[in-house]
C-alpha cells in the first residue's frame, strides 16, 4: 500500500546517506547509535552520486503504526550513465509525534513477521521486477555490468575475510 509521506521520508534517508550526513541520519532512526560513522558511510557511498526514482511499497506490520517498507530506487554511480535498479527493505515505525523512524532492533516476533514478508506474492513480484530491470540495465550498458561485477567480487572477498576472521 502507499503510505502518505513514506516516499519523502525514504528519500530523505537516501539524500542524507549519500551526503554522509550523520546528524540527519541519526534523526531518522529510533536508535541513533545504529547509524554508521561518517568514515563508514563515505566508504559505503563512495561510488554513488545519488539515488533516483525512489518509490516505496509499504505493508502494515503487526504493530500499530509500523510498516515493512520496500524502497525501489535507481542508483546513479559515478562515471556510469545507466541507472542501476535496486531494492532496499526497512522497518519503519511512527513515533509519538507522528514522525517516521527506521527501527533496527526488532523484537523476535516482529523480526519473524518482517522477514516473512519476503515470501508474499506481491513482494516476490516486486523483487522479480527489480531483478529484471537490473539485468536489462546491465545488458544495455557494459560499464555498468563491469562495475556491478567488480562490486560483487569485492563483496564476496569481504564476506570471505569476515568468515576467516570469525
Amino acid at each position: 500500500e502507499e503510505v502518505e509521506g513514506m516516499d519523502k521520508f525514504i528519500e530523505e534517508f537516501y539524500v542524507a546517506k549519500t551526503a554522509c550526513d550523520v546528524d540527519k541520519l541519526k534523526s531518522l532512526y529510533v536508535n541513533p547509535s545504529k547509524v554508521e560513522s561518517r568514515e563508514q558511510l563515505q566508504s559505503m557511498v563512495q561510488y554513488i552520486e545519488e539515488y533516483k526514482n525512489i518509490k516505496t511499497y509499504a505493508k502494515k506490520s503487526i504493530e500499530e503504526g509500523a510498516y515493512t517498507v520496500y524502497a525501489y530506487h535507481e542508483i546513479k554511480f559515478s562515471s556510469i550513465n545507466t541507472l542501476a535498479p535496486g531494492l532496499s527493505k526497512f522497518y519503519v515505525i511512527t513515533d509519538q509525534n507522528g514522525n517516521y523512524k527506521i527501527a533496527s532492533d526488532l523484537d523476535p516476533a516482529i523480526e519473524d513477521y518482517f522477514n516473512a514478508r519476503n515470501e508474499d506474492d506481491d513482494v516476490l513480484e516486486l523483487i522479480e521486477m527489480t531483478n529484471k530491470r537490473s539485468e536489462e540495465a546491465k545488458a544495455k550498458d557494459e560499464d555498468l555490468m563491469l562495475f556491478w561485477n567488480a562490486l560483487d567480487e569485492l563483496a564476496k572477498k569481504n564476506e570471505n575475510q569476515t568468515e576467516q576472521n570469525n
